[in-house]
């Protein structure tokens, strides 16, 4: 089983502002590690260029965005059998 957060664009000043990890990402990282399930947050793989992984019209993914996400579940071990 893969859980995966989907960040919105207001995570990532709110999560910058913040010491440690977001309360969520911490909590899902705990809960997956004792059930023996992949979770990722994409908060963490998003923040180096997060204007490009977003339209700038609305908050949806650009092409980018997609392809860094599609990259990122790609790299789950059941997609890797």
């Amino acid at each position: 089983m893969l859980i995966v957060t989907i960040p919105f664009q207001t995570d990532f000043p709110r999560t910058a502002a913040s010491a440690g990890p977001p309360p969520l990402r911490r909590d899902l990282s705990a809960l997956a590690e004792r059930l023996g399930i992949t979770y990722v947050d994409l908060l963490e793989h998003m923040n180096k260029e997060r204007a490009n992984y977003f339209l700038g019209c609305d908050p949806h993914w650009s092409e980018a965005g997609h392809e860094l996400v599609a990259t990122v579940i790609a790299r789950w071990s059941f997609y890797r059998r």
